[in-house]
């Protein structure tokens, strides 16, 4: 090796470099003061879940890496210092992932007890974003959902027991567990108790309530259903109907049956004194249950015009019977041309 720089091999000019003096270090019992202190950066806390899962390491030469935890594999620092590939290791590629998923990313599970925490949190990719966000997860939530499922769709309980509905919640998020039937079940009428103290909280601000009946039988079942309806004003001035009773009503059904559930469901959301019109079909039993329901002191105190609108006749039911009165009458013609 020559005396020239030329002559140097770049190794020696790489060690030469890290031999130079700085500031506040002896180097052969001579302390440098030319050369002034640079402070080392402030590095931002990292919020992302996966330092949760990754350590920062410096390299020889000053070469930053991003360290697993798991299986100490280095990935590289990218200039944005974004975290999608070092989330991509932990879903994809590294060997401990299943262990690491089977718990929330937020728990630290692999460094110590992790259960006392109750927020869940997970990867949700934002629609347009590669940006890691978290989400709580309630497992309550998930069985008043299900409950709604169930009622909006009519589905069997059962149906939460599947096998193949139980594998897909579980792939698209490793925090489900399993709900029984009976789970379900008692979610179903815990979600009926409290939609029905909502709805009389609603009925609680209106002053007048329109309601409307009706009776039938279940072909294949045999038995006889009624609803009541109730259609109010809201404060906003919006026409509101709401469901207010759908029951199995037991032999005899005959206007002091109807009668009586009507005045039930009427206690149930205190609108004794706000009644203000029953629209009935033309059968017999109605004209009954509105003369009993007439005879109620509560009732008959508020009704407007001395009980006049009290009692409406369902107009669609009269114009059935008009249609079919009409269709006996050509019966014989009806049956030639078919």
């Amino acid at each position: 090796m020559g005396d020239d720089d030329g002559d140097k091999e770049p190794g020696d000019m790489g060690m030469l470099e890290l031999l130079q003096p700085i500031e506040g270090v002896s180097i052969g019992g001579e302390t440098n003061t030319d050369t002034p202190v640079v402070p080392p950066p402030v590095v931002a806390s990292n919020k992302s879940v996966v330092w949760l899962h990754f350590d920062p390491v410096t390299l020889p030469f000053g070469i930053k890496k991003n360290k697993c935890r798991h299986c100490n594999k280095l990935m590289s620092v990218q200039k944005k210092k974004t975290t999608t590939h070092l989330m991509k290791h932990l879903k994809e590629a590294c060997p401990m992932r299943h262990k690491i998923f089977s718990k929330p990313l937020n728990q630290a599970a692999a460094f110590g007890d992790a259960s006392n925490q109750t927020q869940l949190t997970g990867v949700v990719l934002s629609k347009g974003e590669n940006s890691v966000h978290t989400f709580v997860f309630s497992f309550d939530r998930v069985k008043i959902l299900a409950a709604h499922m169930v009622l909006a769709h009519e589905y069997p309980f059962i149906i939460v027991e599947h096998k193949v509905f139980n594998e897909f919640l579980r792939a698209y998020t490793p925090y489900y567990k399993k709900i029984s039937r009976w789970m379900v079940r008692k979610e179903f009428f815990s979600v009926f108790d409290r939609e029905r103290e909502r709805l009389k909280g609603l009925l609680d601000k209106v002053s007048r309530v329109s309601l409307t009946t009706d009776f039938w039988w279940s072909g294949d079942q045999k038995i006889g259903y009624m609803v009541i309806t109730g259609h109010f004003v809201d404060k906003n001035w919006t026409l509101q109907k709401r469901v207010l009773s759908f029951v199995n009503v037991p032999p005899p059904h005959n206007g002091p049956a109807f009668a009586k559930e009507v005045h039930r469901v009427c206690n149930i959301y205190g609108i004794n004194d706000k009644v203000y019109s029953i629209t009935v079909d033309n059968a017999i039993a109605n004209d009954v249950c509105i003369a009993i329901l007439k005879k109620d002191h509560t009732l008959y105190s508020n009704l407007v015009l001395d009980e006049k609108l009290f009692h409406v006749r369902c107009c669609a039911h009269i114009i059935n019977l008009l249609v079919r009165d009409g269709l006996k009458e050509i019966e014989l013609i009806v049956e030639v041309v078919r």
